[in-house]
């Protein structure tokens, strides 16, 4: 089939106007061109569209016909042009984001506010998720992209680092540990500690990869959440081993009873990731949400957040 976009709009013109000089004009074409046009759609169709006057142009019973179907594959090509003018433009678009909600709430929420008074009508969801199943929730195709720590390659997943995460101490101000520097992890073996337990990738990260600490850990308290971590520590139950993303800031909120130290020889950092699909491009409205966030990590003063400074 040779009818084309420029078939139909000419077709139309013509025959609003009932006149081929006054549509080519429209048009910004020359007559000749217009009424070539108008005879090859025709040859296509195989039936006579106008009947040609020397005072008008007026449509034939299958040009009436034809009319009322080429207005509506018009109206329906422009609209999802506009459709995807606006997608590309951000003027619409829909968002999700996994990740596990402490370290989303630390790095997310001022990246959503800023993008969402530049694309106002951009709708973001967030989508709570252990850090075990950010990547799956991604590969399936229920999240644009995600955050996390990811100890393995994902084939199917671009992966980018966003931050690289000390992992530190936290323990009771009045513990004796509170009043060094840093801790070493050989210190740890003499004080109760809490962790976090084994599906988490910080605990994993330890054992699999830092001989050094990892015989160390000898836990008292296993836990879920880096609160009731924290809880702990701030009762005097032990020291709490914990990454810094988003320990930290939550800590800090939380109590002024727990203090936090570096954990040395040796240092021990986790990357906190973006993935997103290999062989599925983002969405313009996705990949700006995207482009926020980064530029967000490389330009604000995240010192505090990630070394663990007061």
């Amino acid at each position: 089939m040779n009818v084309t976009f420029k078939h139909l709009r000419f077709f139309i013109a013509v025959a609003d106007t009932g006149n081929f000089t006054r549509a080519a004009a429209h048009l910004n074409v020359a007559q000749p061109a217009l009424s070539a046009y108008i005879r090859a759609l025709e040859t296509e169709l195989r039936v006579k569209l106008f009947d040609r006057t020397t005072r008008r142009v007026e449509l034939t019973p299958a040009g009436q016909e034809f009319l009322t179907s080429a207005r509506r594959l018009v109206l329906d090509l422009e609209a999802a042009v506009q459709s995807t003018h606006d997608l590309a433009d951000r003027k619409r678009g829909r968002i999700v984001i996994a990740a596990p909600s402490m370290m989303a709430a630390i790095l997310l929420p001022e990246v959503i506010a800023e993008h969402r008074r530049t694309f106002p009508v951009i709708n973001i969801h967030f989508l709570d998720t252990p850090a075990n199943l950010v990547a799956h929730r991604v590969r399936a195709g229920e999240a644009d992209w995600g955050i996390g720590t990811f100890l393995e390659d994902e084939p199917e997943l671009i992966q980018t680092i966003l931050v690289r995460d000390p992992i530190m101490a936290f323990c009771h101000s009045g513990s004796p540990l509170a009043k060094q520097r840093q801790v070493k992890w050989s210190q740890l073996e003499r004080v109760p500690q809490i962790v976090l337990s084994g599906e988490f990738g910080v605990r994993i990260l330890v054992e699999q990869n830092y001989d050094g600490a990892a015989r160390y850990i000898r836990p008292t308290h296993e836990v879920k959440h880096i609160a009731s971590a924290i809880m702990l520590a701030e009762a005097g139950e032990g020291v709490a081993i914990l990454p810094s993303v988003p320990t930290l800031a939550w800590a800090r909120s939380r109590s002024r009873k727990v203090v936090h130290k570096s954990l040395v020889d040796p240092v021990m950092r986790r990357n906190i990731s973006v993935v997103r699909p290999r062989e599925r491009a983002l969405t313009p409205a996705a990949a700006s949400l995207l482009n926020f966030l980064q530029q967000r990590i490389r330009s604000a003063d995240l010192t505090k957040l990630v070394i663990g400074e007061d």
